[in-house]
């Protein structure tokens, strides 16, 4: 998974996890145990009525919306991760 993980470095992501949280921003780098974004916008999708899908939509249209200078995401907490420009329309 690392090693997938890796390509994207450089590239803005969207990182799902166990929990009601997404991440969102510029894979730094991977880690033994985790991700490290930049400029990284970590949401707590029950924090709002919008759905996770367009929330995750809307930063592809309209731009990240960072709270985080770094963020730090354990490997064992993903479930999903793809790069946020590959994000499609609905």
């Amino acid at each position: 998974m690392k090693e997938d993980l890796s390509r994207f470095t450089g590239k803005e992501v969207v990182v799902d996890t166990r929990s009601n949280w997404v991440y969102l921003g510029i894979l730094d780098r991977v880690t033994e145990s985790s991700l490290v974004l930049t400029d990284a916008d970590a949401h707590d999708i029950t924090d709002t009525e919008v759905s996770k899908e367009r929330y995750i939509y809307d930063s592809r249209t309209g731009g990240i919306k960072a709270n985080r200078d770094r963020v730090h995401i354990s490997l064992d907490y993903i479930v999903g991760f793809s790069a946020l420009g590959d994000i499609k329309a609905f």
